[in-house]
């Protein structure tokens, strides 16, 4: 099933990166289009790409129609509060 797009509303791709998973939704305004959640991979780079290219065929994303993309994470500042060495390295 196709999504229904407004085309003056902007799109964003939000991205959350955990410890564990890995999570994205498909912003219109206040309206979720589309969400997706992956395991969290070493490599964050990596996880990022995966969940985009999952949420953007789940939804069936036109290119070029995604305004913006967000990511937020603590998995780097989780690691720094849990491991006693990289905290002294700071």
């Amino acid at each position: 099933m196709a999504m229904v797009f407004l085309k003056s509303a902007p799109c964003v791709i939000g991205i959350d990166v955990g410890g564990t998973n890995t999570d994205a939704v498909y912003l219109q305004n206040e309206n979720v289009l589309a969400w997706h959640k992956t395991p969290t991979t070493p490599d964050i780079q990596s996880g990022v790409e995966t969940v985009i290219e999952a949420i953007m065929k789940k939804a069936e994303i036109p290119l070029g129609h995604v305004d913006s993309v967000k990511i937020g994470t603590t998995v780097r500042s989780t690691q720094l509060s849990t491991d006693e060495e990289s905290v002294c390295s700071l």
